[in-house]
């Protein structure tokens, strides 16, 4: 997920699509990080810097999505082991009949948020 962090809230405005480097099976998905990292400099440059990668997103084929112990390995170690322009990441889990599960990973940990419209 790409996007702009203002003083008061962040505004997402790009979702990659999985491509074909990505691994993706009925119960995982791991992206491939070359094409995603082309994607993000891609937009970062043409935006003059103010586009940044604020965090990854995925489905669950369930009605009430939870965060797998893979996903917040990934999400911590994304926050941990990246150079990223903010002080958190978004995870964002999209699961069956309209429903989702939005958390944020900082130096504190992953938690999860309340949907702000």
């Amino acid at each position: 997920m790409l996007g702009y962090v203002y003083s008061d809230y962040d505004e997402i405005t790009k979702i990659t699509a999985p491509n074909k480097h990505d691994k993706r099976e009925r119960m995982q998905f791991i992206r491939a990080k070359k094409p995603a990292q082309k994607e993000i400099n891609k937009s970062w440059k043409k935006s003059k810097g103010k586009l940044v990668y604020l965090g990854e997103w995925h489905t669950h084929s369930e009605t009430r999505p939870t965060p797998s112990q893979e996903d917040r390995d990934m999400i911590r170690n994304q926050f941990n082991n990246n150079e990223i322009e903010t002080e958190y990441l978004y995870l964002l889990i999209v699961g069956l009949e309209n429903t989702f599960w939005v958390g944020m990973q900082d130096k504190k940990g992953l938690y999860s948020i309340k949907r702000i419209t």
